[in-house]
């Protein structure tokens, strides 16, 4: 077999070429990996979406919770009254908003 020896600058293209070479290789398996991440995301939205939500809820009421379960000392009264703090003004505004959600009950009138 025969030995071949590359002058610098041949060895110099060589380099480079293996280089953008597997520069490419890897955008392309970054571009399937994120295509293929976008269909599932896009497939399974629906169930999803509610695990996401009620995580960025958890994470943003966690403080909350956390100061009313000193005062407390119950974790479950701790749980039911950051459960009302959010239910109660819910419910008053879609109750004061009931005609610019859904029909209008005509007993209000």
């Amino acid at each position: 077999m025969a030995n071949f020896e590359l002058s610098r600058k041949q060895q110099w293209v060589v380099g480079t070429a293996l280089t953008f070479l597997a520069a490419a290789i890897i955008v392309g398996l970054l571009y399937g990996l994120f295509s293929l991440l976008a269909r599932f995301v896009s497939t399974f939205s629906p169930v999803l979406m509610p695990l996401v939500v009620g995580a960025i809820l958890a994470l943003i009421l966690r403080p909350f919770y956390l100061w009313i379960l000193q005062r407390l000392r119950f974790p479950w009264a701790a749980a039911l009254l950051v459960l009302l703090a959010l239910a109660i003004p819910i419910g008053i505004g879609v109750w004061l908003f009931r005609f610019v959600i859904g029909e209008p009950d005509s007993r209000a009138y």
